[in-house]
């Protein structure tokens, strides 16, 4: 769970509901309003994406070869979610 605050100005329909300026929200997942003029991030959540990367990269550390694969996936769900950002 990772905290936003409606910026100044705005009023945003999240899961349905409307939040008005300044208001604080608890979210699941702040990474979609990354870059959105709308809000500010307060506290950031772990996404199940990041937890996954960790564990990637501690894999990698090791020298396990089965998780290649699996990191170079990641790595183009990435760039993909970077793309779709801009």
């Amino acid at each position: 769970m990772g905290k936003i605050k409606i910026a100044p100005n705005y009023s945003v329909f999240i899961d349905g509901t409307r939040h008005d300026q300044n208001e604080v929200v608890e979210v699941e997942d702040t990474s979609k309003y990354i870059g959105k003029k709308y809000v500010i991030i307060l506290e950031e959540s772990n996404s199940k994406k990041e937890d996954k990367k960790e564990t990637s990269k501690g894999n990698r550390k090791r020298g396990k070869k089965e998780n290649k694969e699996d990191d170079e996936i990641e790595d183009e769900i990435e760039v993909e979610d970077e793309i779709e950002n801009k």
